[in-house]
C-alpha cells in the first residue's frame, strides 16, 4: 500500500513536470511516515498543488519556501468526528479517487491490516469531490497549518460556510412511513382552511364518518400532529404576508390557537390585567381585606 501511494504521488509529479494539470486532495486522520513527507515535498517543488485535510497528528510542514510552497495543511473540528480518507489524484485529468481505512503513518503501513480502494462510478467520484470541496471551503470549523507549525483558525468574512452543517443539511433524509391520513390530506387542509379553530378530535369524527373501518379514537394522536403542522405553515405564511403591513389583526386571527403573544386586539384600548389577589384590588387607602 505504502508503494502504491508513493507512486501515485510522484505520477503526479511527472504530470506537473510534464505541464499537465496535477493536483493531490488527500483527507486523514494522521500525516507521520516519513517517506510520504518527502514524496509529498518532492510533488510541492515539481509544482503539484497539494491540499492536505489532516483531523490530527500532521509531521508535514506547509509553505516552507522551496520546499513546500504549494502544499496546504488544514483540519476539521467539529460537532462530527472526523473519520473519513479520501484521496484525489488528478493524473493529468484522468481523476482517481480512493477510499479506504489506513493514515499516512508507519503503524498503519507496516503493521496492521488496511484496506483501500478505487472509486470508479462516476456519481460516487462527484459525492467525493462535492465532499472534499465542502471541507477546502470551510471557514468557521477550520484550522490552517502555518509554516511555524501553529494552527490558526479561520474566520468567516461574510457567509459561514461550516462543514458538518452543510454536509448534514445536504444528506439529512427522513424515511417517512405510508400514513392513513395520506388519501385524505387534500380534505383535511380544506378543512383546516374553512375552519382555523377546527380540533383534533373533530377532523377524527369526520374522517370517521367517512372511513369508519380506518378511523376511530386511536388515531387522534396522528391527526393532532397533522393540525400542528398545518397551523404552523398557516402562521408562517400569514406572519410572511404581514408583517411588512403591520397586519396584527390577522395574524391574530389566523387560527393558530388564539392572539399572537404580544398583540392587543384590533381595536380599543388595551384590556387591563386582573387583580392577583382580593387585596390588590381595594382602592388606594381602604381598610385591608378581612382574612
Amino acid at each position: 500500500m505504502k508503494e502504491r501511494f508513493l507512486e501515485l504521488i510522484d505520477r503526479e509529479s511527472q504530470h506537473a513536470r510534464a505541464g499537465r494539470r496535477a493536483r493531490i486532495v488527500a483527507k486523514m486522520n494522521a500525516l507521520v511516515d516519513p517517506d510520504v513527507i518527502d514524496a509529498l515535498y518532492r510533488a510541492s517543488q515539481a509544482g503539484v498543488e497539494i491540499d492536505l485535510i489532516v483531523r490530527g497528528i500532521c509531521c508535514l510542514r506547509p509553505a516552507l519556501p522551496g520546499v513546500s510552497e504549494r502544499i496546504r495543511v488544514m483540519s476539521i473540528i467539529g460537532r462530527f468526528l472526523e473519520h473519513s480518507r479520501i484521496w484525489h489524484f488528478l493524473n493529468g485529468g484522468q481523476d482517481e479517487l480512493y477510499i479506504g481505512s489506513a493514515d499516512w503513518m508507519p503503524r498503519n503501513f507496516m503493521r496492521r491490516v488496511e484496506a483501500v480502494v478505487p472509486v470508479e462510478t462516476p456519481a460516487l467520484q462527484e459525492r467525493l469531490r462535492s465532499l472534499l470541496a465542502a471541507c477546502l471551503e470551510d471557514n468557521r470549523q477550520a484550522w490552517d497549518l502555518g509554516a511555524d507549525g501553529r494552527w490558526i483558525q479561520r474566520r468567516p468574512q461574510g457567509e459561514v460556510r461550516a462543514t458538518h452543517r452543510r454536509v448534514k443539511r445536504k444528506y439529512k433524509t427522513r424515511m417517512r412511513m405510508p400514513s392513513k391520513l395520506d388519501p385524505h390530506l387534500a380534505t383535511i387542509e380544506d378543512w383546516h382552511a374553512a375552519e382555523p379553530q377546527i380540533t383534533a378530535l373533530a377532523i377524527v369524527r369526520r374522517l370517521a364518518a367517512i372511513d369508519p373501518e380506518t378511523f376511530g379514537d386511536k388515531q387522534h394522536s396522528i391527526v393532532q400532529r397533522l393540525l400542528k403542522a398545518l397551523r404552523r405553515k398557516a402562521a408562517q405564511r400569514v406572519i410572511a404576508e404581514t408583517t411588512a403591513e403591520g397586519g396584527e389583526a390577522k395574524i391574530a386571527n389566523a387560527g393558530v390557537g388564539g392572539p399572537a403573544v404580544g398583540l392587543r386586539p384590533p381595536s380599543g384600548p388595551p384590556t387591563p390585567a386582573p387583580p392577583c389577589s382580593p387585596r390588590d384590588a381595594l382602592p388606594a387607602g381602604s381598610a385591608r381585606h378581612p382574612r
